[in-house]
């Protein structure tokens, strides 16, 4: 059920697109997200929901749809500050701000955690501060400056493949017949949504080339965590990834210097970062 409420992901950034303005939704990205979301209802049918309380489905249900209308809005009302201010200063501002804001979800064992890593745990750490969450969030950004927020928002799509390719190599989780015909109605979804007529390839390959490293390396971030460790809370997974991701955005501000902004544009950063 999960996998099926954050599928409705990109079809919020479409609409809320719409809604504010900044896209005009075409008869191609219509269809290639309508596409999109039946391949993930096939891939996600059979999740073993029946199994969890119907109090606790809802509960999680709600959150997990907060979280993919949390995440659009930003896409949205992020847009215009990476196109005055860049991808990279914006992506630094947002973490360093979000950062000392989890601390609020930490408990003792989230410190428990943190000092008892050991060096594979810590390559793991590594790789989700420096590269799952920096340096993809980054990218995902300028991407986000760059192309429609349909085109970016159908990117979604490709990370739960690249989560199951993730675990297939690296887990050695196997790969159904259902999977791979979920994969492959998800892939024509997004082939429609962003590669239709309505999109100009002249000065788009950067976005698009950042958009799919995006995607895919957070379709690796569920082997990361496991190897990270495998009994841990949602909230010290987060806390683990983001907080030190902050530190770095905070450092790269420090060093690289932010030029003078209107308070509406640190008024608009700073909603951003807590969205």
């Amino acid at each position: 059920i999960g996998g099926l409420i954050i599928a409705t992901q990109p079809l919020l950034i479409a609409v809320l697109a719409a809604m504010a303005g900044s896209e005009r939704l075409t008869a191609a990205a219509i269809l290639g997200l309508a596409i999109s979301f039946v391949g993930s209802l096939v891939l996600f049918q059979d999740d073993g929901a029946a199994k969890i309380p119907r109090s606790e489905i809802l509960l999680g249900s709600g959150l997990i749809f907060l979280a993919g209308l949390a995440w659009a809005v930003y896409v949205i009302f992020s847009k215009p500050l990476i196109q005055r201010y860049g991808s990279y200063k914006m992506s630094a501002l947002t973490l360093a701000i979000a950062a000392p804001l989890l601390l609020v979800f930490a408990s003792g064992k989230t410190w428990v955690v943190a000092f008892s890593l050991d060096s594979s745990a810590l390559f793991s750490l590594f790789f989700l501060v420096v590269i799952a969450t920096f340096m993809s969030l980054m990218l995902w950004n300028f991407a986000t400056g760059a192309l429609r927020p349909t085109t970016v928002g159908a990117s979604l799509y490709l990370v739960p493949i690249f989560a199951v390719l993730s675990g297939y190599l690296f887990l050695n989780e196997p790969i159904t017949r259902n999977t791979l015909i979920a994969g492959s109605i998800i892939l024509a979804g997004v082939a429609i949504a962003q590669f239709g007529p309505s999109l100009k390839w002249r000065g788009k390959l950067g976005g698009i080339a950042a958009v799919l490293f995006a995607v895919s390396v957070w379709g690796l971030v569920p082997v990361a965590t496991r190897f990270l460790v495998l009994d841990v809370q949602p909230q010290t997974v987060m806390i683990l990834r983001v907080f030190p991701a902050g530190i770095i955005g905070l450092l790269a501000v420090a060093y690289l210097g932010v030029r003078p902004m209107p308070w509406d544009a640190w008024a608009r950063i700073i909603a951003a970062a807590v969205i």
